[in-house]
Parts: C-alpha cells; sequence; structure tokens
C-alpha cells in the first residue's frame, strides 16, 4: 500500500501546475505582480521574474495581446459651469493681491510707528540735553555774578570817567575789483542749425 501511494505522489508531482487563482483587492495589480509585469504607459513588459519562470510568461504574452479599450470623451463643460470657474479664478486673483497689499500696508505701518519712536526718543534726549545746558549756563551765570560781586577780585564797578573814545578812521576812495574777462567771440553770420 505504502508502494501504491509514492506510485500515486509520484505522479502527481509530474502533472503540469495549473495556474494558481489569486485573490486580492485589486486582481490586475496582483496579477501584474505576481507575473512580474510591469505596465508603462498603457503597455505591459514582462519583467525578470517572468523570464525564469516560463509558466507565466505565457499568461504575461496573452496579457500584452489583449484589446485595449478606449476611454470616454470629456463632455465640454456647460457655459454657467465656465462662469463660475471664471468668477472664482477672479475671486482668487483679487483676494490675493488684497492679502499682498494689506501685509505691504502693515509692514509700512510697522515700519514708520518704529520710525516715529526712535525719531521721538531721540527728540526727548535732545530737549533733556538742552534743559540741562541751560541749568548748567544759569548757574555759570549765577557764579560769576557772585565771584563779580566780592571785593578781593579787583572787579570795578563801570564808571563814565573811565570810558575810552576812539576816533574812526579816516575815510578811503572805493576800490573797484578788477574783472578779466575774455574778449567777445563774433557770431558767426550763417544759421547754427534748423
Amino acid at each position: 500500500m505504502a508502494s501504491a501511494m509514492k506510485s500515486d505522489r509520484g505522479s502527481a508531482d509530474r502533472r503540469p501546475s495549473a495556474p494558481r487563482s489569486i485573490s486580492s483587492a485589486n486582481p490586475e495589480r496582483a496579477t501584474s505582480k505576481k507575473l512580474g509585469v510591469a505596465r508603462l504607459g498603457g503597455f505591459q513588459q514582462v519583467g525578470r521574474s517572468a523570464a525564469r519562470h516560463p509558466e507565466k510568461t505565457l499568461t504575461a504574452k496573452t496579457a500584452r495581446n489583449s484589446v485595449v479599450q478606449q476611454l470616454p470623451r470629456p463632455q465640454a463643460a456647460p457655459s454657467w459651469l465656465k462662469s463660475l470657474l471664471h468668477i472664482q479664478r477672479t475671486s482668487s486673483f483679487i483676494t490675493f493681491s488684497l492679502i499682498i497689499g494689506l501685509l505691504a500696508v502693515y509692514g509700512w505701518t510697522v515700519y514708520t510707528q518704529q520710525r516715529w519712536g526712535r525719531a521721538y526718543s531721540h527728540l526727548e534726549a535732545l530737549q533733556k540735553q538742552e534743559r540741562q545746558m541751560t541749568a548748567a549756563s544759569e548757574v555759570l551765570k549765577n557764579q560769576m555774578a557772585k565771584q563779580a560781586e566780592a571785593p578781593d577780585v579787583g572787579l570795578a564797578l563801570p564808571d563814565p570817567g573811565n570810558t575810552v573814545f576812539l576816533t574812526p578812521a579816516p575815510q578811503r576812495a572805493p576800490v573797484e575789483p578788477e574783472v578779466n574777462l575774455p574778449p567777445p567771440q563774433p557770431i558767426p553770420a550763417r544759421p547754427l542749425g534748423y
């Protein structure tokens, strides 16, 4: 009985194997993957794995000879759809332009505010320096007045008897400056151009 089972197994091993069915969610993809067939632009090409398995190559050749069906031509869009698409494009362009304009105005506003803030702080610093200089000047004037009032300094009060009068210098004749002008050039008699 064991020899009979061996002969049955031997005959089963000699039978050509039938192509196996592939169950997958996408049978076309699974078939081309199993057979080593690659799709390139609507054409199928047998890969290296199919060259190793001749029974799979036959199935790939029959798939190559299959008829390709032409897709239906798309219908022209209705006019109301075209007008809606045109309105959408126009409004998108206007919206994009407004956003860019708003960003530019916002940036300009922020920049001018920063410049104004810097200029205002500089103005405040200058005003503070002016007040400090005015105060220092008044302090110096006060110190000079106090020093002038001291008797040991040697300053005297103004007296009309100590006034010095200066005589004016004699009048001189006015001197005219010399001007060296080049001699005038003669004007040509013919016209220079039209």
